[in-house]
């Protein structure tokens, strides 16, 4: 009977885990900014914002997507469709 509870959790852990849609996500400060950036269902993307500086953001996956140069203040958006491996995100201050 043990044996039969602990598999059936963690036979709905594993189900419960699938559901989820983002894989990876982060958010951090980062050279006197707030930097979000991860990998969802669809997109990885980056989000920068530095209220002092000019700032942008990139994000990689089928194909680079660049925010450009974005005002201080303001922030930077990046996303672009993930890949099967290889996505990359990065944000750059002025």
């Amino acid at each position: 009977m043990k044996k039969y509870v602990a598999r059936t959790i963690i036979i709905a852990t594993l189900l419960l885990g699938m559901g989820t849609t983002t894989i990876a996500n982060a958010y951090e400060w980062a050279e006197g900014g707030k930097w979000s950036h991860g990998i969802g269902s669809t997109y990885v993307w980056s989000y920068y914002t530095h209220n002092s500086y000019g700032h942008d953001s990139t994000a990689i996956g089928k194909y680079r997507s660049d925010s450009g140069y974005t005002t201080a203040g303001k922030q930077a958006r990046a996303s672009a469709k993930k890949a099967w491996w290889g996505n990359q995100a990065y944000y750059r201050v002025y």
